[in-house]
């Protein structure tokens, strides 16, 4: 199992010199590096594909429009309530697209929300399978583990 939280604060740990600007967008991209280990699942309905490829570009730099990055917030939204998600998810559609709109808020982003957002995504990432090896090996890849 992932630990968001350890997770979140071992990242912040090694973006301690960094801007806030820059830790938050860090972050984000880490999150999105971590997603795109689910990005060929066949149940990834529509709308989380197209939220992913609106989040990457954003984050990555590529695509600015924060109005776009939160439509497919609401998006995931509208597509969690239709199937009456409450806390936790009832199939694996649903816990992708929660995850996903952890990467779906864009910036200047409040610490305790962005804190949230590693807890929830690592939360579903845990329902999707186990990850922990490809995250480790991308907190290296990215220079987060000594």
């Amino acid at each position: 199992m992932i630990d968001g939280n350890a997770i979140y604060k071992k990242i912040k740990y090694y973006l301690k010199e960094n801007s806030k600007e820059e830790s938050d967008i860090a972050l984000m991209q880490f999150l999105c590096l971590c997603f795109e280990f689910i990005e060929s699942d066949r149940e990834i309905p529509d709308i989380g594909k197209r939220a992913f490829s609106v989040a990457r570009e954003y984050w990555g730099g590529h695509n600015n429009n924060a109005a776009e990055l939160e439509k497919m917030r609401v998006a995931c939204w509208d597509f969690l309530d239709s199937k009456q998600f409450k806390a936790a998810p009832s199939g694996r559609a649903e816990a992708i697209v929660r995850a996903l709109m952890c990467t779906t808020y864009p910036e200047p982003i409040d610490d305790d929300l962005l804190k949230d957002c590693f807890e929830w995504f690592f939360q579903m990432f845990n329902r999707l399978g186990d990850f922990s090896g490809k995250v480790q090996s991308a907190m290296k890849m990215k220079g987060y583990s000594a």
